[in-house]
Formats: structure tokens, sequence, C-alpha cells
């Protein structure tokens, strides 16, 4: 695989991305602690999930989204541990992403808010940090069922012009 440049990917095929863009998980994730460097690949046409893409095996990825999407009180606490891991001053310089759980309809999509990927985009590192003691779900409902009429349902997309 190239550093930089084009790679294909299982699900994206053939997709460009800088060396720069590239995180770092020293630990990796639960499961794949061998896969330490990875990119979060955004489309367009499929935001706002994007895909946080192994640069060390194409066939690993897994489908994410920012939990203020569709959870705009999402505030979890960091550790002090993990502030200084991964070289945050302050827990407002992190952006989380939810890895989602694809179901067999769209209202079985939910996403891991009790685990989110902790990103600090200035030095490029990331964890998969487990909010120990809180109460948000490793299954939160991502879509909801929002009325619109009488005896029919509107499964509510992610609505970003609420935010």
């Amino acid at each position: 695989m190239k550093k930089g440049g084009t790679m294909t990917t299982a699900f994206l095929r053939e997709t460009e991305f800088d060396e720069e863009v590239i995180l770092t998980i020293p630990e990796g994730l639960p499961g794949f602690e061998h896969y330490t460097r990875f990119v979060i690949l955004t489309v367009e046409r499929f935001l706002p999930f994007q895909w946080l893409q192994s640069v060390e095996d194409a066939a690993l990825s897994f489908p994410v989204i920012r939990p203020h999407f569709f959870c705009p009180d999402y505030h979890p606490r960091l550790s002090r541990k993990v502030l200084e891991a991964l070289r945050l001053e302050r827990e407002e310089d992190a952006e989380f992403y939810a890895i989602i759980t694809i179901g067999a309809t769209p209202q079985e999509v939910t996403a891991n808010l009790k685990a989110p990927v902790v990103v600090n985009p200035k030095a490029r590192l990331a964890k998969q940090y487990i909010l120990e003691g809180s109460y948000y779900s490793l299954r939160h409902p991502v879509l909801k069922e929002r009325p619109i009429s009488q005896g029919r349902h509107d499964y509510a997309h992610i609505d970003t012009q609420d935010r």
C-alpha cells in the first residue's frame, strides 16, 4: 500500500488520501490491536456517515459518525490519562467518532456512544476510549421515528439543518 496517494478499500474501491491525514492509534482498536494507522474517509453522498479505514489493511474499515449529528447533548468526559495519551490540552479540542453497527433496517442502525474513538486532530492521535460509569449506550439508535402525518411515519435522516 502506498504512503499517501491512493488505496483500494473493500467498500469504497479506489480512494485517495494524504499522508498528513493518517491517524495513529498506538494501541489499535479492541480486537484489532495490530493495526495502528487509519484515515477517516468521507464520501459526500454517504454523509454524515464516514469510514475509519486502516491504511495497513484495505479490508479493515468501520463506518463511523460524529455523535453530535444525532445526539446533540453528547459530552463525554475524558480522563486525565486519555488527555495526556492523546496530547490534548483541553477536552474541547477532541473530536469524537462513534462506530456504527448496521442493522437489517434503518431503524436498527446503532452507534457505540459508550466507547467513542477520540481524536486529537492536531497531533493526529486517536484512541477508542471506554467511558466507565457513563450512561451512554453501546447501541444508541441513530435514526429516530418521526410521525409526519396520520398513519404514516418518516424515519428521519440525520437532519443537519437542526444543528
